[in-house]
């Protein structure tokens, strides 16, 4: 038992780290006025203990993040399942700002003449 409270008091202390280095980078000039797909992997979903995706959004307070489309993928790096759904999500998300952008800059030609 004592080693399961070890591995939570781990994860609570690396998701405190996680969330300090995650408000520094939604700060950053280059990131702050952009809309920038964040994935993020849980990595070791496969072992009993671990957090559920919904308790590490809770943790990393992902709901506050209004201005920017994020995802939690269960992963194992081991097995590497849930890598590709990462990727797939990561891809959906660049296509989609890719056209937003284009109509955007379509939008922006047809008021500028």
């Amino acid at each position: 038992m004592q080693i399961n409270n070890a591995r939570l008091s781990l994860n609570v202390s690396i998701l405190v780290v996680v969330k300090d280095e995650l408000d520094l980078v939604l700060q950053h000039p280059d990131l702050c006025n952009r809309i920038v797909p964040i994935l993020f992997y849980g990595n070791k979903m496969d072992m009993e203990d671990s957090l559920s995706s919904v308790k590490i959004a809770a943790a990393l307070r992902l709901e506050n993040i209004k201005d920017k489309p994020w995802h939690i993928c269960s992963s194992s790096a081991i097995s590497g399942e849930g890598l590709g759904e990462g990727v797939q999500w990561l891809i959906q998300q660049m296509r989609f700002a890719m056209l937003n952008n284009k109509n955007a800059a379509k939008s922006r030609s047809k008021h500028s003449k």
